[in-house]
C-alpha cells in the first residue's frame, strides 16, 4: 500500500511539473507580456516581459497589485480595464496607454476571465504587446496622407483658377481674332488670323 502510495504521488508531482514547465515554455517564448491576475487584482504570474517593462523583478512583482507598479492613473487604468472583463465574465481587447522609464507607451491588451472548476470568475489572464511603434508609424501614414490630399486639393485649386484666368482673356482674343477676319483682309492676313483662332481655340 505505501508502495502505490507513493508511485501514485510521484506521478501527480511528475504531471505538475511537467504542466510548470510547458507553462513556463509558453510564457517565456514570448516578447508579449503575460500575466494572471487573482480576483483582487494581484498577480499570480508575470513573464520575464511583464518585468521588463515594469522594471522590476518577477519575485517583486509576484502578490502586488498594478498600484504597487505603476502611477496612480495608470493603475487605475489597467484596474478598471481588469474589472471590467471580470465584471462582464468575458475575453475584451482594448488599448491601454502606459507610462513607463522611456516614456509613454501603447499596448494592445487582450484579457478574459479566469475560472474555478465551478465556473466563478477568480481573476484574469491577459497578455499585452507593445504597439508604440505601430502607432507611430500609422501615425506618420495619417499625417503622409493628409498631406498628399491637401497637395491634391491645392494643386486642383490652381488649376481651377488658372483655368479662369486664362479662359476669360482667351475668349476676347478668339472673339476679337473672329471680329478681324469678318473684315477686308489680304489672303495672308486671313491665314495669320485663322491661325490665332484656331490656336486660340486649341489652347481653351
Amino acid at each position: 500500500g505505501t508502495h502505490s502510495d507513493i508511485t501514485e504521488r510521484k506521478r501527480v508531482e511528475e504531471e505538475l511539473q511537467s504542466s510548470r514547465s510547458l507553462l513556463l515554455a509558453i510564457t517565456e517564448g514570448t516578447t508579449d507580456a503575460v500575466y494572471a491576475k487573482d480576483i483582487r487584482g494581484r498577480y499570480l504570474i508575470a513573464n520575464s516581459s511583464v518585468a521588463r517593462f515594469v522594471g522590476k523583478s518577477q519575485a517583486e512583482i509576484i502578490g502586488q497589485d498594478d498600484r504597487a507598479l505603476f502611477s496612480e492613473a495608470d493603475a487605475d487604468q489597467i484596474m478598471a480595464g481588469d474589472r471590467r472583463v471580470m465584471d462582464r465574465g468575458q475575453t475584451l481587447t482594448y488599448e491601454e496607454f502606459l507610462t513607463l522609464a522611456d516614456g509613454l507607451h501603447t499596448f494592445l491588451a487582450i484579457k478574459g476571465p479566469m475560472r474555478d472548476a465551478s465556473g466563478e470568475v477568480i481573476g484574469l489572464i491577459g497578455v499585452a504587446r507593445d504597439i508604440t511603434d505601430r502607432k507611430k508609424y500609422e501615425e506618420m501614414l495619417l499625417k503622409a496622407k493628409e498631406a498628399a490630399e491637401e497637395a491634391t486639393r491645392a494643386k486642383s485649386e490652381f488649376l481651377a483658377n488658372m483655368s479662369h484666368e486664362i479662359r476669360t482673356p482667351m475668349n476676347a482674343v478668339i472673339g476679337t481674332t473672329c471680329l478681324l477676319q469678318c473684315e477686308s483682309l489680304t489672303p495672308e492676313q486671313r491665314e495669320y488670323a485663322e491661325t490665332i483662332r484656331t490656336s486660340g481655340e486649341a489652347l481653351l
